[in-house]
């Protein structure tokens, strides 16, 4: 199953034959700090957090909603994630990415990002998608900007941290993107 698919990446549900490859990504603390966690210890400990990720989006979602592989065409491997799923205890629907450092700085984020607000929008009839960032996270601020997103200041409401949050509305969302996507994507309003 692709949830989204750009001239770059795949965006799928995430399998263990994954493991190796998320291991890559999570295992370094450049990585998961933004993430207010610790790396990853060893890659058995990376099946078993892929094992419960898949669990909860497949039996929750049905992977309408998730936290996806980001596949690289060109390789054929992952090379992060892409995220489209609730905000904790809120009915709020959050994107976010995580990319192994390698990958950084290539446009991936953008690129997986603006998939994932078309599926938001046209496909699951979102109203509104925000993205919620560590204060310090500037790398996916910048991100947030060239989507669009409006800053709409600091929050306490998730997680338990201090977190930047911004938003985008269907209204917003660029109408040159919408009007780029192909024939059995787009769905007028």
């Amino acid at each position: 199953m692709i949830i989204a698919e750009t001239h770059r990446l795949i965006i799928r549900p995430w399998t263990l034959d994954d493991t190796a490859d998320a291991y890559e990504v999570y295992r370094h603390d450049e990585v998961t700090r933004w993430l207010n966690a610790q790396p990853m210890a060893s890659i058995e400990a990376q099946r078993e957090a892929l094992q419960t990720r898949i669990h909860l989006f497949k039996e929750t979602y049905n992977w309408e909603y998730g936290f996806y592989a980001l596949e690289l065409k060109s390789t054929q491997r992952v090379i992060g994630a892409a995220i489209l799923k609730p905000l904790p205890d809120d009915e709020r629907v959050e994107i976010g990415w995580h990319l192994g450092p390698e990958h950084w700085g290539k446009g991936y984020a953008t690129e997986s990002a603006r998939a994932l607000l078309a599926y938001g929008f046209v496909k699951r009839d979102l109203k509104t998608i925000y993205a919620i960032t560590l204060p310090e996270n500037t790398r996916s601020q910048a991100v947030c900007r060239r989507l669009g997103m409006e800053d709409i200041g600091l929050t306490e409401r998730y997680h338990g941290l201090v977190l930047k949050l911004y938003s985008l509305t269907r209204e917003d969302w660029d109408a040159d993107t919408r009007s780029s996507l192909p024939n059995e994507f787009y769905q007028p309003m």
